[in-house]
């Protein structure tokens, strides 16, 4: 999912569209892979931001 939000956030931008949502969602997403979660399906980001992901919740 990274990845793909990378992607299409970088598309966006090339053409001047802003994105904060999909550049937030892209930043949510890298925070949970540093936090060791990346393999996790998108409900880690849920508990990421919940505050019961695990060191960084």
């Amino acid at each position: 999912m990274l990845k793909d939000l990378g992607l299409a956030v970088e598309a966006a931008l090339q053409v001047g569209a802003a994105v904060p949502l999909g550049e937030l969602a892209r930043n949510l997403y890298a925070l949970n892979s540093r936090a060791g979660r990346g393999r996790l399906d998108f409900s880690s980001v849920q508990q990421l931001v919940a505050g019961d992901g695990g060191p960084l919740g």
